[in-house]
């Protein structure tokens, strides 16, 4: 998933965590739309709550909206287990890789 100005984007694959098995969606950051997905959206709150501390909080597009000021990406790591159960691919990743990468990068 990833959050960018006033967009939130979910990717479920597996249609697994989404209403009516969708494999995905995208919409604008309201009032409702945080409260209907805020499991979604809690991996980017503390960031979420800097920007608005900063800007306002994030809304419906319009004149002068406020958003965020980048785009916050969240990859989440395939554990053993749900590597075994995925139909996309079966390998595994932690988080000691996923820093490694990071300081090669």
């Amino acid at each position: 998933s990833f959050v960018s100005n006033n967009r939130l984007c979910i990717f479920d694959p597996h249609r697994a965590h989404l209403p009516s098995n969708l494999p995905g969606l995208q919409l604008v950051l309201t009032d409702e739309s945080r409260k209907q997905f805020s499991a979604q959206l809690a991996p980017f709150n503390d960031v979420l709550a800097a920007e608005a501390q900063k800007t306002g909080p994030v809304e419906a597009p319009g004149p002068g909206s406020p958003g965020t000021s980048g785009t916050l990406f969240r990859l989440p790591l395939r554990t053993e287990k749900l590597a075994a159960n995925s139909s996309i691919s079966q390998l595994s990743h932690h988080f000691h890789d996923v820093l490694s990468l990071l300081q090669d990068f």
